[in-house]
């Protein structure tokens, strides 16, 4: 490569670069980085970067910029629980993590921003009750198990802190987006395995009727037929190894875990209640859903 003909055939703008090298085919996304400015689309939801075979934290966070963790403090006993960013203000989480009435405090940690309090009490979607089954055969029932957290200030974007939505766009509730990425990966359930899929849900602690757990609410992943999928882990419960054990979590389904998570297309009337009103038009219903 003739790199002084090559510079002589490219801009020479102050502050800017327009020749860049490919050393090794394998370094094509990291090329790209370099390539690409960021400082115009920071605000644009549901955009990250892959990996690219680094597993520092940095590139984590790049990988998955709207997820925060949330501590909430009862007493002396500190609990975690994680979320996503929906908007500069709002996260969204499971509802379970607030179930203790006295609480001290909750702070959510937004990548290496300092620890941000909230503007009000959590958000718990109204028909949230986590024993309300616990007579029909389910000692502990998850549906509507959403909750929103309003924080006292924005956050502020960069390529390590994103949202999932915006006041531009409303990634999490339009369905053309369904396909983006959400904490792990989108998904796809046919109709046909359904069935077999929540019927599993008995082999779960607590639950001796799979009809009255898994309500039309909740969509089922799991097993290795086909493929193996990501277990989610977070707003979902279901029959599974538990991740939060050992120091290496194991996030893939195996042949007997099941995964019950919430489709948020069902959940929209208290999304929309809470983030603002956004047109949606589906046919997906029950079929698609970005999960967390």
């Amino acid at each position: 490569m003739n790199e002084e003909e090559i510079n002589k055939l490219v801009s020479k703008k102050s502050s800017e670069r327009h020749f860049y090298k490919l050393r090794d085919d394998t370094k094509l996304t990291s090329l790209f980085k370099m390539i690409i400015d960021e400082s115009n689309s920071v605000d644009l939801c549901g955009l990250s970067w892959d990996r690219d075979g680094d597993d520092s934290t940095t590139s984590k966070r790049q990988e998955y910029p709207w997820v925060v963790t949330i501590s909430v403090l009862v007493g002396n006993e500190h609990s975690s629980c994680m979320g996503t960013l929906v908007t500069p203000r709002f996260v969204l989480t499971a509802a379970h993590c607030f179930r203790d009435k006295q609480i001290d405090m909750i702070k959510v940690k937004v990548s290496d921003q300092e620890d941000m309090t909230l503007e009000q009490k959590p958000i718990i979607h109204p028909d949230y009750d986590v024993f309300k089954k616990k007579d029909k055969g389910v000692s502990e029932f998850y549906d509507y198990d959403l909750a929103l957290l309003k924080l006292s200030s924005d956050v502020q974007r960069s390529k390590y802190i994103r949202t999932e939505d915006n006041e531009k766009c409303s990634c999490i509730l339009q369905a053309h987006l369904y396909s983006l990425y959400y904490i792990l990966h989108p998904f796809s359930v046919p109709f046909s395995q359904r069935e077999s899929c929540i019927k599993d849900a008995e082999e779960a602690e607590g639950i001796t009727n799979y009809k009255e757990a898994v309500t039309k609410n909740f969509l089922c992943t799991g097993g290795t037929e086909d493929k193996v999928e990501d277990i989610v882990g977070v707003i979902s419960w279901g029959v599974k190894d538990d991740l939060c054990m050992g120091n290496i979590p194991k996030p893939l389904s195996t042949a007997t875990t099941r995964d019950y998570h919430i489709n948020l297309f069902r959940m929209q009337k208290f999304l929309k209640e809470h983030l603002g009103e956004k047109k949606i038009e589906t046919n997906y219903d029950g079929f698609w859903a970005r999960h967390f």
